[in-house]
């Protein structure tokens, strides 16, 4: 998140120039993560929700890695939408692990998602 971070203040240095905010979309549902991104922008960009925007199509994670999925997600919703818009991907990188589960963590012991079953597994294999 602190690459974001850093790449986001630099937009709102830049921003800060113009007087009405500009709506730029954050291509995810994570309330939690909205709420910080907003709170790191000081209000100074109204960013928006999938949610907000009425956007309820799966975005692809199929590049096989973290970076290059949330490129693919920002670039298939401008392509949908046409809204400004960012995205990031998260994974768990665990050096004993050669890396693993990285890119798939969420999906490490399955494709449901359940995070104590991704949790059992990691630890099985440390």
């Amino acid at each position: 998140m602190a690459l974001i971070s850093l790449r986001i203040f630099s937009l709102v240095l830049k921003m800060d120039m113009y007087i009405c905010p500009m709506n730029l979309v954050f291509a995810t549902n994570n309330a939690h993560k909205l709420e910080e991104v907003r709170t790191i922008l000081h209000n100074r960009l109204n960013i928006l929700s999938l949610k907000d925007i009425a956007f309820a199509k799966e975005l692809p994670e199929t590049t096989g890695t973290i970076t290059g999925n949330a490129i693919q997600k920002a670039q298939t919703l401008f392509n949908e939408t046409g809204f400004a818009c960012f995205a990031d991907d998260t994974g768990l990188e665990i050096n004993a692990l050669d890396g693993n589960p990285g890119v798939d963590t969420a999906h490490y012991a399955g494709i449901e998602r359940d995070s104590i079953k991704n949790m059992n597994r990691v630890l099985s294999e440390m």
